[in-house]
């Protein structure tokens, strides 16, 4: 882990004018990168051809995300639009994200689909007296996982991370007890409790999601993450300690 590169970015990112805010896509990647969190293989463009020629040279199907601070949710059907195949639909969809979040588009992401495995996601809140707060869910199949979701405070322990992946209605899916193999447990108990480590040492950190991450049995891959910084206030220890 690099956490003294973690905490120069949070930092400079603090002391701007605005004293906080969303991270760029490039940021973002570069700060759960410092925790051994890295996230799928994208380009960021700000032009239509960028985007064709960037679809072009992953040779496959691409997702298009838009690139804008402040999406309320990662998977908004407006924020991304997926299997796009060849330059005409690369085309027609870039210029909807641009008609769509006009102004507040700061650039276009394009990555390769990712493919199989359960959709699950890791966020975290940080509630002013409990401290941040690490949510787990599956995209249960026909259910809504803001509705299944489990929580635990950070930083979480080994049996924190456990419990969140076996606390949701879900968690069949992920333990392999329907048709489908396991997905790989051990490493996404991993990168719970890398996330936990990074909120722990960052507490500017305000908000952070990290979806879709897809688990397969073989890997554990997340897609794309949002954080939120803000300018740290002090939190009277004795708040934390109240029943």
């Amino acid at each position: 882990m690099r956490q003294d590169r973690a905490r120069e970015l949070v930092a400079g990112f603090v002391a701007q004018p605005s004293r906080g805010g969303w991270l760029s896509h490039e940021q973002t990647a570069e700060l759960f990168g410092c925790y051994g969190v890295p996230l799928a293989v994208s380009t960021v463009v700000a032009t239509e051809q960028a985007a064709i020629a960037a679809a072009a040279r992953f040779d496959g199907p691409v997702t298009l995300r838009a690139d804008a601070p402040g999406l309320l949710r990662i998977g908004d059907a407006r924020d991304m639009l997926t299997a796009r195949h060849g330059p005409d639909e690369v085309r027609r969809e870039f210029g909807s994200l641009q008609e769509t979040f006009g102004s507040r588009l700061v650039g276009v992401i394009v990555q390769p689909v990712v493919t199989g495995g359960v959709e699950v996601a890791i966020s975290v809140l940080h509630e002013q007296v409990a401290g941040p707060l690490v949510l787990f869910s599956v995209d249960g199949a026909g259910g809504d996982a803001l509705t299944d979701r489990a929580a635990r405070l950070a930083p979480l322990t080994d049996a924190d991370a456990e419990d969140l992946m076996r606390s949701v209605r879900a968690a069949p899916r992920l333990l392999g007890l329907s048709d489908a193999k396991s997905a790989d447990l051990p490493a996404l108990r991993d990168m719970l409790l890398r996330v936990s480590r990074m909120v722990e040492d960052l507490p500017a950190i305000a908000e952070l999601e990290l979806s879709p991450i897809i688990a397969r049995p073989d890997n554990v891959q997340a897609v794309d993450g949002r954080v939120r910084i803000q300018a740290a206030e002090p939190i009277d220890v004795h708040l934390r300690r109240l029943p």
